[in-house]
């Protein structure tokens, strides 16, 4: 009696190991493989990730619409400012092209005393100073015009690619989903591998994307602080001819992270050829993206971090979250903060080695 009470004990340890484990709906049916579940069960979450984005696209194009509305507002307003600008600045140039001006050259010959010329003199100089405010209110407000113009202009270019991202997300949302379905009708399981799809999705929201969200938010912090390891090892910038070299293993990075956010202590970066590798588990989920650096030059020199995967419990996460957190969370890492004199010109990753070269501005 005894033996069975254990071997029931150790028969539900293992049930709510697979109950509680968000590894649970990876198991292989009885219809499918390992591989062909996860495969469903990530397009199922794809489905899910492709429906958010929907709707944070949505928000957007709702923001970029009221934000056209409101420029064209300013416009219409600016645009009667320049028109009154425009018409005193006219009623300016002309008093100068027909010479009325000249009449207070006149009286500055015909004053008969010193003090008469300074008073012309301070007159003429008071009326040129207003003829230039005039000019130049004109000026600045066309100017404004044209700034505005130019922010409609740019406003209504990403309008455009906002609703050609709707449009392709849904097509590709409706392709996924037939896909999905006809799959699951084909399998004497289906209802099985839908409630697995559940599970993951409710998981993934509930606990999986606050977490990423969490690494990414301190992987953003420490990224802005990551000049500070110079003022600890002074090793890390060297002067190579006429160029510095800023070089970090990935031993030194994660000795670094750790030392910025605990949060760190279980995970790990690595620095591979032409690739960067972190992976950790926290509260039973693992983590892991890969990415690369690479320089951009406009608007402003920056060294971006571009994440070209991301597993959640072994299942790749779709493109449309990783653009997701992208935006959200500037994982950048700004030359000028070691030095405001230098930008990155080139990145070399190999084995364990990090090291960016840095021109000296002109």
């Amino acid at each position: 009696m005894q033996f069975f009470k254990k071997i029931l004990i150790f028969y539900l340890c293992i049930f709510l190991s697979f109950y509680y484990s968000n590894l649970s709906y990876a198991l292989q049916t009885d219809d499918l493989s390992l591989d062909e579940t996860i495969k469903l069960l990530e397009k199922g979450l794809t489905i899910f990730e492709i429906d958010q984005e929907l709707e944070r696209l949505n928000i957007k194009e709702k923001e970029v619409e009221k934000a056209i509305s409101v420029t064209e507002a300013n416009i219409l307003t600016q645009h009667k400012l320049v028109e009154k600008s425009r018409k005193k600045s006219g009623e300016v140039l002309k008093k100068y092209y027909t010479k009325e001006r000249d009449d207070l050259i006149h009286l500055l010959f015909s004053s008969e005393s010193i003090s008469e010329v300074l008073s012309v003199l301070e007159f003429m100089q008071a009326i040129v100073s207003r003829d230039q405010k005039i000019l130049s209110d004109f000026q600045n407000d066309y100017d404004e015009l044209q700034i505005l113009y130019h922010e409609l202009l740019n406003t209504q270019t990403e309008l455009v690619h906002i609703k050609k991202a709707l449009v392709f997300e849904k097509e590709r949302l409706i392709s996924l989903q037939h896909e999905l379905d006809d799959e699951i009708e084909q399998l004497e399981d289906g209802e099985s591998i839908l409630e697995q799809i559940d599970q993951l999705t409710m998981a993934w929201e509930s606990k999986g994307l606050p977490l990423f969200k969490t690494y990414f938010q301190a992987l953003a912090d420490a990224m802005q602080n990551l000049p500070d390891i110079l003022t600890d090892n002074k090793q890390h910038l060297q002067l190579e001819g006429l160029q510095f070299v800023f070089q970090i293993t990935d031993d030194e990075l994660n000795e670094f992270l750790r030392k910025q956010d605990p949060l760190f202590e279980p995970f790990q970066f690595e620095f591979q050829k032409d690739e960067i590798v972190a992976y950790g588990t926290n509260e039973q989920i693992n983590i892991k993206l890969s990415g690369m650096y690479q320089i951009v030059f406009e608007p402003e020199n920056i060294i971006q971090f571009q994440v070209n995967e991301l597993q959640y419990n072994d299942f790749l996460l779709p493109d449309t979250t990783i653009r997701a957190l992208e935006e959200e969370f500037d994982l950048a890492f700004y030359p000028k903060k070691i030095a405001p004199f230098v930008e990155a010109k080139e990145i070399d990753l190999s084995e364990g080695n990090l090291k960016i070269f840095l021109k000296l501005l002109n």
